[in-house]
């Protein structure tokens, strides 16, 4: 009986812990993340008054969402000029070509 040994459960035993329940994997290294060239610019320019990434990614967003509210300000703040009455057009047009006064 050839198919007694295709039947085989593989030994699953080394990825369980205690119980049969759980399985363990085995954890990956994490690798250090690098500073990214906004933060490190930031932490610079900060002179001493920012002194870690955290904080400097907290002040990248203070600054994002001031940038943000200053354009919206000035984008409504434009607008269009008023439009101008349209009896007053046909004032400054004159007498219409059919008009004889």
């Amino acid at each position: 009986m050839d198919n007694q040994e295709d039947n085989q459960v593989p030994d699953l035993s080394r990825y369980y812990g205690s119980s049969q329940s759980e399985p363990v994997f085995s954890r990956r290294e994490e690798r250090p993340q690098k500073k990214s060239k906004l933060t490190k610019w930031i932490i610079k320019v900060s002179g001493g008054l920012i002194e870690d990434e955290k904080t400097a990614g907290y002040a990248a967003l203070a600054m994002s969402i001031a940038i943000i509210i200053i354009s919206l300000f000035i984008l409504v703040s434009s607008g269009t000029p008023d439009a101008p009455d349209p009896n007053e057009i046909i004032e400054v047009a004159g007498p219409a070509a059919g008009d004889s006064r």
